[in-house]
């Protein structure tokens, strides 16, 4: 009896195999990767912020001809804060990637 159970276990075995392959744990289920890329993202954000907000700052003061720089480094800024605001669209899409 113990032999035919083995038996019948071990010809099912690719079955039960595939069936764990196809459907894997998920890599996040405390959300806890989420939470310290979102924090991430917030603190650099504002870093980031504050450095551009100074660089801004540095090319008005020093030369009206400067100003192309200026426009420059505050576009860049106006990109990285668009992207540090969807930040958690782009958590959930690298998530579902994997």
């Amino acid at each position: 009896m113990l032999l035919t159970l083995f038996n019948f276990a071990f010809s099912h075995m690719g079955d039960l195999t595939l069936a764990a392959l196809a459907s894997p744990p998920q890599l996040d289920p405390t959300n806890l990767l989420t939470d310290i890329f979102n924090w991430m993202v917030k603190i650099l954000s504002a870093v980031v912020m504050l450095y551009f907000v100074i660089d801004l700052f540095k090319h008005i003061a020093s030369s009206p001809r400067d100003l192309g720089a200026a426009g420059k480094d505050a576009l860049i800024l106006v990109v990285l804060l668009a992207i540090a605001a969807k930040a958690d669209v782009l958590v959930k899409w690298a998530q579902s990637a994997l």
